[in-house]
């Protein structure tokens, strides 16, 4: 629960940034919510490879074993390769958990990723367009 309060609590924070009508607070409020947006993904990327590793021995023994295994227990697993860059990368987690896992829409998905780059360039170069 502290977790999503925490969210709840960042969210309000940038609706109050954005009433302000500046361009320092609404830069402010774009980098809470991209940030938001990033933890909310993480979260949901962190669930999905418990679930993994929780069917990945299954697999492995009914592979060992010939024995055939139905879903959801056999659907693929990511490889570490891939593990580490969807948790390293928000345009990874997007495009995971949307083509991927279907848990986003993907045009959603896709503005996510629009806006990110723009948070970069806010965040990073200090560029406001």
């Amino acid at each position: 629960m502290r977790k999503i309060s925490l969210i709840i609590d960042q969210i309000a924070h940038c609706k109050e940034l954005i009433k302000k009508d500046e361009i320092s607070y609404l830069r402010m409020a774009l980098i809470l919510l991209d940030n938001a947006a990033e933890v909310l993904m993480q979260r949901k990327v962190e669930e999905e490879f418990s679930w993994e590793d929780f069917r990945k021995p299954w697999q492995e023994n009914a592979k060992k074993l010939n024995f055939p295994i139905t879903d959801p227990l056999s659907r693929p697993l990511t490889s570490d390769k891939k593990r580490k860059k969807i948790e390293s990368y928000f345009d990874e987690k997007a495009k995971f958990l949307s083509k991927e896992k279907g848990l986003i829409d993907p045009s959603v998905a896709q503005v996510l990723k629009i806006l990110h780059r723009y948070r970069n360039e806010v965040f990073h170069r200090d560029i406001v367009m």
